[in-house]
């Protein structure tokens, strides 16, 4: 059983890893904020594109590991 959750763990982080990003709203409204974020999650799970009106997002930040290094869950 810790073998398995030890890597169901790991799986979530490594997910996390590639897929994690920082997003600037233009809002402060919690209601849009959660809206969005639903939006983002349902179509990374579906693999699928979303457009987004025209200044919807101020920036966008890609959290990524640099090339030929390794990804330390700790």
């Amino acid at each position: 059983n810790a073998r398995n959750e030890a890597m169901e763990t790991y799986k979530k982080i490594m997910k996390r890893a590639l897929s994690l990003g920082v997003v600037y709203a233009d809002t402060d409204d919690e209601t849009k904020i959660s809206d969005f974020n639903s939006k983002v999650k349902k179509m990374i799970k579906e693999k699928d594109f979303m457009t987004l009106p025209f200044d919807t997002i101020k920036n966008h930040e890609r959290l990524a590991v640099p090339q030929y290094s390794t990804l330390n869950p700790l």
